[in-house]
């Protein structure tokens, strides 16, 4: 079968350093180990640059649900969840997972966030803050400094959509017509 070699991942660390052969992708293993499915449009982030996190994405004409985490050593199913997304995105804040927006299983844009806390084994949580945020999928989502800022996709250009985490609301910051703003962007990504 095809097989694709894998020499570096997270700040060049050289993968074979971990005793990894290459990943044979039609079978979804790791040396044998269970791996997830190849899936197109997921959300990845890292956190405490040492363990990976991969969500959802679509899979032979299905939306998934699952999250995975690789720890430099091998991957692990973490949990299925009700959330099924494709094109949404993935936060990582200290010791929690925020996703946000994406495309449901009907193909169509939402503006929810849920927020997942690795320190327990609670599920997804529906944030419901005040304010109305845009339905978006295709964009970037960063976290910092306790905000989620929110960009990019299908929204319009030069729009960045904030929720403030510790006062739980989101705001609309448009671009102001006086200044050039960036082209629609979609499909990008960017990391604090």
């Amino acid at each position: 079968g095809r097989r694709l070699t894998m020499t570096r991942l997270f700040k060049g660390a050289n993968i074979s350093r971990y005793g990894r052969p290459p990943v044979n992708l039609e079978a979804d293993v790791w040396d044998g180990e269970i791996s997830p499915e190849a899936v197109k449009n997921h959300a990845s982030c890292v956190i405490r640059e040492s363990k990976l996190f991969v969500h959802g994405g679509a899979h032979q004409k299905q939306v998934a649900s699952q999250l995975w985490m690789f720890d430099m050593q091998k991957w692990r199913q973490v949990r299925t969840s009700h959330v099924h997304r494709a094109h949404h995105t993935l936060s990582a804040a200290i010791n929690s997972l925020y996703l946000h927006g994406g495309l449901d299983p009907d193909g169509e844009a939402t503006s929810t966030t849920y927020t997942l806390d690795l320190t327990s084994s609670s599920e997804w949580q529906l944030l419901e803050p005040s304010g109305t945020p845009l339905p978006v999928y295709s964009h970037t989502t960063l976290h910092h400094a306790g905000k989620l800022f929110v960009f990019g996709g299908e929204t319009p250009p030069g729009l960045v959509q904030i929720l403030d985490l510790s006062h739980n609301k989101w705001t609309l910051h448009p671009a102001p017509s006086t200044i050039d703003t960036p082209p629609v962007m979609q499909g990008h990504t960017a990391h604090v």
